[in-house]
């Protein structure tokens, strides 16, 4: 204890200690500057707690009711076409497989119209709308 009441700090900065006189100023400052870096460092370990909490175990996939109208082949097990009873995570995959299958077949049923512009590095095949396709002519040649 200094004789003001303070306490005396030492510093270790330089290779000789160099005592530095405390006042309750410097004091609360540095009681302050503690309080605020301790609630931040406990603010840290509750983030890393709550992320490092176990993540539940997915709940059991139920049986669906599917109806395919394509054949699919995932892993060499055949699937469809007509209904059948699969598990939530195969009837999601079967169902994109399906709505793949309904747009390619779509696309092809459809007519089709292209636009062949010069870009950088030749000539290039741009699809437009088979509705609009002579709009886009008249476009172009503007």
């Amino acid at each position: 204890m200094s004789a003001n009441g303070g306490m005396d700090v030492t510093s270790s900065t330089s290779s000789t200690p160099k005592v530095l006189k405390s006042t309750p100023e410097k004091l609360a400052y540095a009681r302050a500057y503690y309080l605020k870096k301790k609630a931040a460092r406990q603010k840290i370990v509750a983030v890393v707690h709550e992320e490092s909490l176990p993540i539940p175990p997915p709940e059991p996939a139920g049986m669906v009711t599917v109806r395919l109208f394509v054949k699919h082949t995932i892993n060499g097990t055949p699937y469809g076409p007509g209904t059948l009873t699969v598990e939530r995570g195969l009837a999601q995959t079967l169902m994109a497989g399906e709505s793949g299958a309904v747009r390619a077949e779509m696309k092809a049923v459809q007519p089709r119209a292209y636009l062949v512009k010069w870009g950088p590095n030749g000539p290039v095949r741009i699809e437009v709308p088979y509705s609009q396709f002579t709009k886009y002519v008249e476009r172009e040649l503007a």
